[in-house]
């Protein structure tokens, strides 16, 4: 059985066969391949855990190959706006990928523009708005928005002597907080100050605003497997995120 290095890196040598514009990021965590329109993104650690499980290595090659090349080659399968959502990306992997069609969400966080596809995930690019004219900015930022008001948001306290509460189980459940209701609703809850925290993109915390809670919001961020979105703790204050540790700013700079 492969170690996780080596399952990623033939995974990366088979794909290539298929798909010159296939690499590793800088981060190590994914295989990016650049086609027309898009980016194909895979989690190599998700890949490798059902690797693992299953001892299915040609099945998920397969897969992968199936899904995009059946993306590409029928015509419906170019954009679909139905199944276009907003994937929280922190500010490294924009400037790693100057293509992709995104837009701010605070911070050091912007929200990227992706499609569903099955097996993958496919991150549109400037080049989409280039082949087709019919095709906005604002279109795809409406269907995103619209698609994750339409899933499911349910704020758990996992322990009710915390005021500790997190959102989790759905890849888009960190760019929940483009919702204007799950404010609201953090607010009942917490007030008009608490902290917030997205390790990954399938995750978000938020707390009351206390020494202890900030504590507890770092080590779950310490925990949470990689890789991470985003290790930062935020602070939210009279409608606008701050950084719960100035220093962090220096971080984010460098």
């Amino acid at each position: 059985m492969l170690t996780l290095e080596n399952f990623g890196l033939k995974l990366l040598e088979d794909l290539s066969h298929t798909f010159k514009h296939a690499h590793i990021d800088k981060s190590g965590n994914h295989i990016r391949i650049l086609c027309v329109g898009y980016i194909v993104e895979l989690v190599i650690k998700e890949l490798f855990v059902d690797y693992k499980t299953n001892n299915n290595y040609a099945a998920i090659l397969d897969r992968i190959q199936d899904s995009i090349n059946e993306f590409e080659h029928t015509d419906e399968g170019k954009i679909d706006f139905d199944k276009i959502y907003p994937l929280v990306k922190n500010h490294q992997d924009i400037l790693d990928g100057p293509e992709w069609l995104y837009g701010p969400y605070f911070l050091n966080l912007n929200l990227c523009y992706v499609q569903e596809t099955g097996a993958s995930k496919k991150i549109l690019t400037k080049h989409l708005l280039n082949e087709d004219k019919n095709i906005s900015m604002d279109m795809i930022h409406k269907a995103a928005y619209d698609n994750l008001v339409a899933l499911e948001c349910i704020l758990r306290q996992p322990d009710e002597n915390l005021d500790i509460y997190m959102i989790y189980g759905n890849t888009y459940s960190g760019s929940l907080l483009s919702r204007n209701n799950l404010l609201d609703v953090v607010k009942s809850r917490l007030g008009e100050t608490f902290l917030t925290a997205i390790p990954n993109a399938d995750l978000l915390l938020f707390s009351k605003d206390t020494i202890r809670n900030a504590q507890i919001l770092k080590e779950i961020i310490r925990r949470d497997p990689l890789p991470r979105i985003s290790e930062l703790l935020y602070r939210y204050d009279k409608d606008t995120f701050y950084y719960y540790d100035m220093n962090d700013i220096l971080k984010v700079v460098k």
